[in-house]
C-alpha cells in the first residue's frame, strides 16, 4: 500500500482487475483482494443493562459482515461484555467505537441510547435505624424459638428486621457494628425456612476455617440438641459422607469448598435442596478470597 500510494478509502472503491494491473501477478492481486474484502467490515451490536444507578452493563457483540475466508480471517462471532459509569445529567447519545488490532482501517461504531434506560431508584447509603419499640422474643410464636435466648427482647436492630427475615423471603444485605448480634438476625431467616420448608436446607458460609468451628461449637448445642435439627460442617479439613449431608439441616462451610461444590450442583442433590444462603463477615471475606469465589457463592 506505501509502495503504491493507496489509501484505504482507494482501496474500497478499487475493483479486483484494476487493483491487478497494480501487481506483479493475478494471483498476488487476488489474494490481496479477498484479504481486504475480508476484513472491511464488521457490524456492532449493544444491549445495555444498569446494575445499580451509576453503574451499566454493556454486552457487545461483534459479528463480521464480510463474506468469510477461514484462511484469512475468523468469521465467528464474539461476545465482549464490560460496565462503564454512568454520570448525570446523562448523554442522549452514547458510542462504542471498535478498531482491529490486526486488520488496518478496519473499526465500526455503535450508537445507544439513554432516553429509555430506567435506572434503580435514588437510595440512601444505608437504612435509617427507626425508633421504635423492642420487639420481645415471643413475636417469633414459637417457645422453642425462645428459649434459645438469654434475653427477653431484640435490640433496634434485630427489631426493625425481624418482619422481613422471618415472615418474607426477601433478600438482606445486613451491616452493622461489631456486637450487635447480626448472627442472630440471620437466624430469624432459619426459622423460617424450619418453619415453612423443614426438608430444605441452610448454608452457611463464613470466611475462615476458625468461624466455621466457632458457628458449629454454637449451633450444635443450639440448634441441634435443643431444636433437633442437624449441623453438619463441610471445609477441607472435614468432609463428612454423603449421608450425614443429606440428613443435614444446616450445613457450615467456606467459600472455596462451596465453589467447588456448587460447580458440580447436578451430582449432588443437596445443592439443589438448599433454600437460604447467606454469608457471614463479608467484609473479612473479601480481604481473604478473590471476587470471582465471593460472585459465585452469591
Amino acid at each position: 500500500m506505501k509502495e503504491r500510494n493507496l489509501t484505504l478509502d482507494k482501496l474500497r472503491d478499487t475493483g479486483n482487475d484494476e487493483m491487478g494491473r497494480s501487481h506483479a501477478t493475478s494471483r498476488e492481486h487476488r489474494t490481496e483482494g479477498e484479504a481486504w474484502c475480508s476484513a472491511d467490515t464488521t457490524i456492532l451490536e449493544s444491549s445495555i443493562q444498569p446494575i445499580t444507578r451509576t453503574v451499566l452493563h454493556v454486552r457487545l457483540s461483534i459479528t463480521p459482515g464480510f463474506r468469510r475466508n477461514d484462511r484469512v480471517v475468523s468469521g465467528e462471532p464474539q461476545q465482549v461484555v464490560f460496565t462503564i459509569p454512568i454520570f448525570e445529567p446523562m448523554l442522549s447519545q452514547n458510542y462504542i467505537r471498535a478498531v482491529s488490532d490486526r486488520w488496518l482501517g478496519s473499526e465500526a461504531v455503535c450508537m445507544f441510547s439513554f432516553q429509555h434506560l430506567i435506572l434503580h431508584e435514588r437510595c440512601p447509603t444505608h437504612t435509617e435505624l427507626l425508633d421504635l419499640q423492642l420487639l420481645p422474643v415471643t413475636a417469633s410464636g414459637n417457645r422453642e424459638y425462645e428459649s434459645l435466648y438469654k434475653f427477653t427482647h431484640f435490640n433496634p436492630i434485630q427489631t426493625q428486621i425481624f418482619h422481613i427475615l422471618y415472615h418474607t423471603e426477601t433478600n438482606l444485605l445486613l451491616g452493622g457494628p461489631t456486637g450487635s448480634s447480626k448472627t442472630i438476625a440471620a437466624e430469624m431467616a432459619i426459622f423460617r425456612v424450619f418453619n415453612k420448608y423443614p426438608t430444605s436446607k441452610v448454608v452457611c458460609i463464613a470466611s475462615l476455617k476458625a468461624l466455621v468451628r466457632e458457628r458449629i461449637e454454637d449451633w450444635k448445642i443450639r440448634i441441634e440438641e435443643k431444636l433437633g435439627r442437624k449441623v453438619v460442617e463441610l471445609t477441607g479439613d472435614v468432609t463428612p459422607d454423603m449421608r450425614a449431608i443429606a440428613q443435614a439441616d444446616m450445613i457450615v462451610t467456606t467459600p472455596e469448598k462451596w465453589d467447588r461444590v456448587s460447580h458440580s450442583w447436578q451430582n449432588h442433590s443437596y445443592v439443589q435442596k438448599v433454600a437460604l444462603f447467606f454469608l457471614s463477615l463479608l467484609k473479612r471475606s473479601s480481604k481473604y478470597l478473590s471476587t470471582s469465589i465471593l460472585s459465585v457463592n452469591i
